[in-house]
């Protein structure tokens, strides 16, 4: 029988999106694919919540999914135009990536 999924958060739970984004990096610090499975689920749910795009980013970029991680990253700093880490997306992060795919 295929393995069942555990379920990470319930509807009525009352985490906010940013708070759930920080329990899901914790819960899959040694995982990247499933933290992308859940960062994608998550994101299903709060589609406008920067800290998803942010996670999912760095995880796809982790997993060498760059063409994910590049679409992650411009959607994070879109929905946060005041990133903290901005610049860094911006001036390393996104030409690191399209370098990558030019390859």
């Amino acid at each position: 029988p295929a393995a069942k999924k555990e379920v990470l958060f319930k509807p009525d739970d009352d985490l906010t999106p940013k708070e759930q984004c920080n329990v899901l990096l914790t819960k899959h610090l040694l995982s990247p694919n499933e933290a992308v499975d859940a960062f994608e689920e998550m994101k299903r749910r709060h589609p406008n919540e920067a800290c998803i795009y942010w996670n999912l980013g760095r995880k796809y970029e982790q997993l060498g999914r760059n063409r994910q991680a590049l679409s992650a990253y411009k959607r994070y700093i879109e929905l946060d135009p005041q990133a903290s880490q901005r610049e860094t997306i911006e001036k390393k992060k996104i030409p690191n990536l399209e370098a990558k795919l030019r390859q």
